[in-house]
């Protein structure tokens, strides 16, 4: 299921041919802010478990170790901890954002979803997943096909223990992924490919993601301006920033492209509109 490493922790301290296992374990990180609601035949009402029950679930499906703490972006994520120095966690390359079809409905509507996923695409993390909780696909076709289109991975499950299920299987696989790796395999890379990047620790990717959430840029709150559009998703806002950065930017390209066909009693809306239209090919 999971099988390509972009980025690996620092394997210092370690003798040439130990596995990643040897030297490191992999651990789940749960956002401590998580809620599991389980709802009853209905689908209407139900109660909310407490985190810990559910942490342990995991915990006790995967036979893996599944911490709870605050995270500042995401619902899941995963760490190398190792084992002579456990306050030592560097982050591997996944990161789940878990939501209810209610949720993710209401988030579209309200601007959420477009931030979350504009943040997301910016964690420094290239395996990103979305998991939609109570799924009735038909209702969230359009979401979750811009998503994949986004390069995100989409996780469907019809109820919490169906996630508690999908979690545990995420945390094996993502294990076994790096289990064998080797001192000399991780600086090497794979056959063909430059070595894996090192990753950074929980704790500087956890205080990154903080300072980044805390304000946006000029640039970023235009591309996240410019998704509000219908049909206007991540693959086309990109290359908008790119050569335009702000408003002002591209105002002024359209006036310039105006002004141009005037002066040669060309239709200045159509020429305008090619500003944008030729971005997009």
């Amino acid at each position: 299921m999971l099988t390509h490493v972009d980025s690996l922790p620092h394997h210092h301290h370690s003798t040439p041919g130990q596995s990643f296992k040897e030297v490191y374990k992999v651990v789940m990180i749960l956002d401590n802010r998580e809620r599991f609601c389980e709802r009853g035949n209905s689908g209407k009402g139900g109660r909310t478990e407490s985190l810990h029950r559910h942490s342990q679930r995991i915990r006790e499906r995967s036979k893996m170790t599944v911490d709870t703490r605050c995270l500042n972006i995401g619902d899941a994520t995963w760490v190398a901890r190792r084992h002579d120095n456990p306050a030592m966690e560097y982050m591997l390359e996944y990161i789940v954002e878990r939501k209810s079809v209610a949720d993710l409905a209401g988030s579209i509507k309200d601007f959420i979803y477009a931030k979350q996923k504009y943040r997301l695409q910016r964690c420094g993390l290239p395996r990103i997943m979305y998991l939609v909780e109570e799924s009735a696909r038909k209702r969230i076709k359009t979401a979750t096909t811009t998503t994949l289109l986004d390069g995100f991975d989409v996780l469907h499950s019809a109820n919490v223990n169906e996630s508690i299920v999908l979690y545990a299987s995420i945390c094996r696989s993502i294990a076994k992924t790096y289990a064998d790796r080797t001192h000399s395999a991780m600086d090497r890379g794979s056959e063909g490919q430059s070595p894996p990047q090192t990753a950074e620790t929980f704790t500087a990717w956890n205080a990154r993601i903080q300072s980044d959430n805390k304000s946006l840029t000029v640039r970023e709150v235009f591309g996240l301006q410019l998704m509000t559009v219908a049909g206007v998703g991540e693959t086309f806002v990109l290359p908008i920033l790119q050569r335009y950065p702000t408003w002002h930017n591209l105002c002024q390209a359209f006036a310039t492209v105006k002004d141009q066909a005037r002066s040669t009693g060309a239709d200045p809306i159509k020429d305008a509109r090619q500003v944008v239209a030729l971005l997009a090919k």
